[in-house]
């Protein structure tokens, strides 16, 4: 569930038509961001907890299927813009990896009426071992002063 469907105030969505609301697109095609924000990069997030080095990692056996793998990654997404005392509404971009299609959607329903911008990738592998899917994130924070 989003934190709120409030507009983040410094972040305006760039729409092609004023008659089309940015809940009913897929992606927004444009952010502007005012000055008085901070960017905020997430690399390389996937299911692995984030305190997992996925070429060591021990006990932990990241699920071999699809759909696992995208819920523990929504969750991981939401660790870290918590972390950075943010939420999704926050986010301006998404980049997805993707070496196999499948699994269910658990981003959208986070993101409630807001709709960063988004990429999906389609690759033969991600890079990260066992990894299926992985997202990098650009979000912003207001500027602390």
């Amino acid at each position: 569930m989003p934190q709120s469907n409030k507009p983040v105030k410094g972040i305006e969505p760039i729409l092609p038509r004023p008659e089309i609301a940015l809940k009913d697109m897929a992606y927004a095609p444009g952010i502007k961001v005012s000055s008085d924000m901070d960017l905020v990069y997430f690399s390389a997030i996937t299911a692995y907890p984030v305190e997992v080095d996925p070429w060591n990692a021990g006990n932990f056996k990241l699920p071999a299927d699809m759909d696992s793998q995208n819920k523990m990654l929504a969750e991981n997404i939401d660790k870290m813009l918590k972390a950075a005392g943010i939420t999704w509404q926050h986010v301006i971009m998404m980049v997805r990896y993707s070496s196999e299609d499948g699994g269910g959607n658990y981003i959208q329903p986070k993101l409630g009426d807001w709709r960063p911008c988004s990429t999906t990738l389609r690759v033969s592998d991600t890079g990260v071992p066992g990894a299926k899917v992985l997202y990098e994130i650009t979000a912003v924070a207001p500027r602390k002063t």
